[in-house]
């Protein structure tokens, strides 16, 4: 879904993600004509145009408190694929690890080697 503000700002995202959508979390593909958005300081967009686009690639970052601002637009990193506060609830061990000691999640980057790496070598008696 792209969606087109009165100011020239647009935004893309898959039909599930949410967006601020007249002061409240909306999925992308329910945004219509009239809608309002919201920039990145919360002063309100007025949607003029929504169509469905195809591109390439998929991109769900996410942050410590799940909003982004996203081509000056702000959305949040959540999907409908997975209730809000169950989400918020999944990414809670990994808030926890940054804000004690500033770790983030780029340390799993090269995989199970970087797993593997961090367990305890040697023989394990149950």
């Amino acid at each position: 879904v792209q969606v087109s503000t009165a100011c020239g700002r647009s935004v893309a995202a898959t039909h599930g993600h949410y967006l601020y959508v007249n002061g409240r979390l909306a999925i992308a593909g329910s945004v219509k004509v009239g809608d309002r958005l919201q920039d990145a300081h919360g002063a309100p967009l007025d949607v003029t145009k929504v169509e469905v686009v195809t591109k390439t690639g998929l991109y769900n970052p996410q942050t410590l408190h799940g909003d982004i601002v996203v081509d000056s637009v702000r959305a949040s990193t959540f999907t409908k694929a997975v209730e809000i506060k169950m989400a918020h609830a999944l990414m809670a061990p990994l808030r926890m690890m940054y804000n004690a000691v500033g770790l983030s999640a780029t340390f799993l980057d090269k995989g199970a080697d970087t797993i593997m790496s961090m367990l305890p070598k040697g023989r394990t008696e149950l």
